[in-house]
């Protein structure tokens, strides 16, 4: 008996389309002399309690990290997410692409834009979401799920920042950036594991074992975690660069390099408009359901269409449609 899947998509797409962004408790900012001695602390803070600002985020992988299912793992880097976003107060306008796209109903190239205006989420379609087919935009209302939108800054901090111990980074140099004069500071690998343990991206593709599990049983080649503290108490960037191999299958290599950026802090010039033609998409109820077993999401409701991505035994879903026989 063959059951066709017209259309799954992740709890996770909710949260991409419907989260962004509630109001959110900014961290109250505070001075470099307030926080202690240790400046990326008091910076990180500091930074984490922005309002206004513009922020790019990215992850490109190579070796088993960008793909490892393939028996030739691509030895080129692969952008496996890539984030830009404008914030100004709780207004928000952003792009987010990633290689997980497609089982959250998304186009991989096009990824998902969303701006966020006065309280009200729009968002360019096509996307998964019933009656949203076509390429506009769609009006998804002032009250989305009650969840956490993972997007704003002190999320991202918290990725690539959040476990890292400041007592670990040195000062390695001084540079400018934005017109400010920065302090460099280092890390080496267990700043590099913090911050790949934040990302959590698989790194070996090792589904029973923990990104921390998998870093244990690499041999880090290269690790520098790089982080920018500038003379206005604020991280305006940090870069993770690590390279590897598996001791016990030295082919199975990786590398990954990942990039925060912030920048036009307190900008007067960020702004951000609502789009004049949204479609406003009435309240329809969610239906989920639990996948009872492993398969593919395919091209076409046909057994032989082109398999564009799998969903996972035990992974909670969200029903979009259905075919005449159920």
């Amino acid at each position: 008996m063959r059951t066709t899947l017209l259309y799954l998509s992740c709890t996770l797409a909710l949260c991409l389309l419907c989260a962004l962004l509630l109001p959110s408790v900014p961290a109250a900012a505070q001075s470099a002399g307030q926080a202690g001695a240790n400046p990326f602390a008091a910076a990180r803070e500091r930074t984490a309690g922005l309002t206004i600002y513009r922020l790019t985020f990215t992850v490109r992988a190579r070796g088993t990290m960008a793909d490892p299912q393939t028996r030739t793992p691509p030895a080129d880097l692969v952008t496996l997410e890539e984030f830009a976003g404008v914030f100004v107060g709780q207004d928000v306008g952003l792009n987010y692409r990633t290689v997980d796209a497609i089982p959250l109903g998304l186009d991989r190239q096009r990824g998902l834009e969303l701006l966020v205006v006065r309280g009200v989420t729009y968002a360019l379609g096509p996307l998964p979401v019933s009656g949203a087919t076509e390429t506009r935009w769609y009006n998804l209302g002032k009250r989305p799920p009650p969840i956490q939108p993972p997007l704003q800054i002190r999320p991202a901090l918290d990725r690539l920042a959040g476990q890292v111990d400041p007592a670990r980074l040195r000062r390695l140099r001084f540079e400018q950036l934005d017109s400010k004069r920065c302090a460099v500071y280092r890390g080496g690998a267990p700043a590099v594991s913090a911050a790949l343990i934040g990302v959590g991206r698989s790194i070996t593709g090792e589904r029973d074992r923990s990104v921390e599990q998998q870093l244990r049983a690499l041999r880090l080649e290269r690790a520098e975690y790089l982080a920018w503290v500038c003379d206005d108490g604020y991280i305006r960037q940090i870069q993770v660069t690590a390279s590897g191999f598996q001791p016990s299958r030295p082919a199975r290599r990786f590398g990954v390099e990942i990039q925060l950026r912030i920048q036009d802090i307190g900008s007067r010039t960020l702004r951000i408009g609502a789009p004049g033609d949204a479609l406003v998409l009435p309240p329809t109820p969610t239906l989920n359901g639990i996948v009872a077993a492993s398969g593919d999401i395919r091209q076409a409701p046909a057994d032989d269409a082109p398999a564009l991505a799998q969903v996972r035994a035990r992974e909670m879903v969200q029903l979009l449609d259905r075919t005449e026989d159920s």
